[in-house]
């Protein structure tokens, strides 16, 4: 099977989608590639939004002079990125990828959306946590405290928010991908048994 209708040369062959009727939002390894590349650059673009948000907020709140100190969200790349990218390489990604396949056969959008962004809030908390573990070491006494530390929350929300932006774009761009397919098969089968 080809892209190429009737009397046209194929520029490059279709791959047949993995989603079946048993398996409706499964993904193909590039998709998911793709997802993960989409919430890399996600989180990437909306933590120095969220902590340029978080500081004016507190800036206004105390009194202080609006958006000083803001020249700093110049050094959010330089240790979001790479951590961000550990994170995505390694368990996030694995994870993401592991729950992406146990809900393949859900047809609900709205599972798939509850579930990444649960697991979005996991990931930030535990890189923040770890983050701040290797920084700073392992607390011998109030465990508790770093553990339940707020500050985790403030990676964790812009974490959830960049998983779903990279699940929702991607499984779009599957799903409207096997319509457009669904659509052309359709039309080339009409136009081969004469009925168009």
């Amino acid at each position: 099977m080809s892209d190429a209708t009737r009397g046209q040369i194929p520029i490059r062959p279709m791959r047949p989608s993995p989603r079946t009727p048993a398996r409706p939002m499964d993904f193909t390894g590039l998709e998911f590639l793709r997802g993960l590349g989409i919430t890399f650059l996600a989180f990437n673009v909306l933590l120095p939004i969220t902590i340029l948000v978080v500081e004016t907020i507190s800036q206004l709140v105390n009194g202080l002079p609006l958006f000083s100190g803001a020249q700093m969200l110049f050094l959010v790349p330089f240790y979001a990125a790479p951590i961000s990218a550990l994170a995505s390489l390694t368990y996030a990604g694995a994870l993401a990828f592991g729950l992406g396949k146990l809900l393949r056969s859900e047809r609900r959008r709205r599972s798939h959306r509850l579930a990444f962004i649960g697991l979005g809030l996991v990931v930030g908390y535990v890189t923040s946590l770890l983050v701040q573990v290797f920084t700073y070491g392992s607390p011998t006494s109030d465990l508790a405290g770093v553990v339940l530390n707020s500050t985790h929350l403030f990676y964790a929300l812009p974490t959830a928010l960049a998983v779903w932006i990279g699940w929702e774009v991607t499984s779009a761009r599957a799903l409207r991908a096997d319509a457009a397919a669904a659509q052309t098969e359709a039309r080339t089968e009409a136009t081969a048994n004469g009925t168009v």
